[in-house]
């Protein structure tokens, strides 16, 4: 009887199969990471609907949105320089926090009023704000709807530092920021900002001496501050931004872009809450952390909810003026967001 000896793979069929096999998962993997950002975007998606939600149930018991931040102005309105209130009073709590009770959070939001008696939301200026006034517990709550999964800064916030101090007030991150329109955050003139049509060569842009055009900005209702309501956005609720999102990374200047913190923000600075439309979405060109633009994790733009409540994906490379028609209320604008 002959016995065949029982041949095996020579090295050369080995290397073959393994090199096979290397290029099926180098063609599978970006599939899986496409799929995965897929879940990743639905996920941002949903939870910016509910927002959105939130946001008109606060109106209709309210007959307004809520103001940015609850920031006090002495006289004459939203007016930069006259940023205090009542006993030197400046602001502290956000948006994000005013419509907790519309997202099945009362209890949290009761916890956070009860150390307000006034039911102002106002805290002396440089008194290390939230911190000194609500329970850490509290303030470092982790609210998933407030977070886009494709972001991968940890759930507390590390970069909200506080103002005439070293101290960083860790809060509980939030990925979403509200339109605060064209408003330079420092105020006053500047020949960076251009006028509205975005004509570099034109007329420095001032929201000083006016109304920024958005839709959640900073002020005290009692203070000269805004409370829009429906009614004045007369552009189209669906062709007004509401809330968009902010991501964390760093400028083109190195400087920490803050991503935001549902509660609130460091007294006088409403860029933890809000964002700015000087700059189109991802934008590293923001000359300060005060006017950083919207901006994401998801390849080629941002997640916004308009404010007839539906979200849609705005690219990074979107006109400026169509951008800037878009983030205000009342401006007359033809844009299309398509």
């Amino acid at each position: 009887m002959i016995t065949l000896a029982r041949r095996g793979f020579t090295l050369v069929e080995l290397l073959v199969v393994i090199a096979i096999i290397g290029v099926l998962i180098a063609l599978l993997l970006p599939a899986v990471q496409q799929a995965r950002e897929a879940a990743r975007r639905a996920q941002c998606t949903n939870n910016q609907k509910q927002i959105g939600i939130a946001l008109h149930l606060f109106h209709d018991v309210n007959q307004n949105f809520p103001v940015g931040m609850t920031g006090a102005y002495s006289t004459g309105g939203p007016t930069l320089g006259a940023w205090f209130g009542p006993n030197n009073q400046s602001g502290a709590i956000g948006w994000g926090c005013r419509i907790l009770p519309f997202m099945e959070q009362v209890a949290l939001y009761d916890g956070i009023v009860e150390t307000f008696p006034d039911k102002n939301f106002l805290i002396k200026w440089n008194q290390n704000g939230i911190r000194n006034r609500v329970p850490q517990a509290l303030y470092q709550a982790p609210l998933q709807t407030y977070m886009c999964p494709s972001c991968p800064m940890p759930e507390i916030n590390e970069f909200i530092p506080l103002s005439g101090s070293t101290i960083d007030q860790k809060f509980a991150k939030s990925n979403y920021v509200g339109n605060a329109g064209v408003a330079d955050g420092w105020g006053g003139p500047k020949p960076r900002r251009t006028d509205i049509d975005g004509n570099k060569s034109g007329t420095p842009y001032d929201y000083h001496n006016g109304d920024p055009g958005g839709v959640l900005f900073q002020g005290h209702p009692s203070y000269g501050g805004l409370e829009i309501s429906l009614a004045s956005i007369v552009d189209g609720t669906s062709n007004t931004m509401m809330v968009s999102e902010r991501s964390g990374e760093m400028m083109s200047n190195g400087s920490q872009r803050h991503a935001g913190a549902w509660i609130g923000g460091n007294e006088n600075r409403v860029r933890e809450v809000c964002f700015r439309a000087f700059e189109t979405p991802n934008s590293v060109g923001a000359d300060n952390t005060a006017n950083t633009a919207a901006a994401s994790m998801h390849p080629g733009g941002v997640l916004t909810c308009f404010a007839d409540g539906s979200v849609r994906f705005i690219t990074e490379t979107i006109a400026g003026t169509t951008y800037r028609g878009l983030s205000t209320r009342a401006g007359g604008e033809v844009t299309s967001n398509e």
